[in-house]
């Protein structure tokens, strides 16, 4: 079974930071964004918040968010159970891997931080389209085949996963915790 997480809400704490981040970011570019306008955007990919946001300078703003971001990643921590989970689908023999909207740059302080040892990393970088379009849950089942399945947090990544084709297991509306993750059979047709 390939099993692909995504990153920002799923694996990680890190909502409240992107926030911070992106009001700073926006700030420094002159324009004044509340975290609430950020927030009604989560799951979209940096570059497609702040052209729905707008600014004068977006590749900068970009630049800035993600250099803000770098420098306080140490504040931001696991959600709980991320690790075992990760590493108790490998030790039964799954692939994991990670689809996020997230840049690269991003995504590897986290991956080296909490040392999981995934298969695949499909960041915002790797593909024109980030979630809700499904590009890269397709690049990784590309990789790795099907059964798959895509375990998120919010409504754009089931909309990525339903047209992925394969099913979504999404926190908080499928199961309470990623932990409940472990108890599912989800080669019997589980969510």
């Amino acid at each position: 079974m390939l099993y692909i997480f995504d990153l920002d809400g799923t694996l990680v704490d890190t909502l409240k930071l992107h926030e911070e981040t992106f009001v700073q970011a926006f700030r420094e570019d002159g324009k004044d964004v509340d975290r609430a306008a950020v927030r009604a955007l989560t799951g979209f990919s940096a570059r497609d918040i702040i052209k729905k946001i707008g600014t004068r300078h977006p590749d900068g703003v970009l630049a800035r968010k993600i250099e803000l971001f770098v420098g306080r990643a140490h504040e931001a921590g696991e959600t709980e159970g991320a690790s075992r989970v990760i590493r108790e689908l490998k030790a039964r023999g799954h692939r994991v891997c990670i689809a996020t909207s997230s840049s690269r740059e991003m995504t590897e302080v986290f991956t080296r931080k909490f040392r999981w040892p995934v298969d695949l990393v499909v960041t915002a970088d790797d593909v024109k389209r980030g979630k809700p379009a499904p590009d890269m849950l397709l690049e990784v089942i590309e990789a790795f085949g099907r059964p798959a399945v895509f375990v998120g947090d919010s409504k754009y990544d089931r909309q990525a996963a339903q047209a992925a084709g394969i099913p979504a297991v999404i926190i908080g509306d499928d199961i309470g915790r990623l932990e409940d993750l472990l108890k599912m059979d989800l080669y019997a047709g589980g969510k």
